[in-house]
């Protein structure tokens, strides 16, 4: 299967929540048996820009 590049799809970010409750921080195990389109750098890029983002949006919460 062609690894997929560019803005990650909604199934793709929702089938990551799931990979990162199942397998934690395993980028690796991520990407192989739950976003098959993905590399685990992918995955891992991913989950760095989320986490950033939860971190704003909890920064700005308590700011607000």
């Amino acid at each position: 299967m062609p690894m997929a590049t560019g803005r990650w799809t909604a199934s793709e970010h929702e089938r990551f929540l799931s990979g990162l409750k199942t397998h934690g921080r395993q980028w690796k195990a991520i990407a192989e048996s739950v976003i098959k389109t993905r590399t685990p750098d992918q995955v891992r890029i991913h989950a760095q820009k989320y986490f950033s983002r939860q971190a704003k949006d909890s920064a700005r919460k308590k700011g607000a």
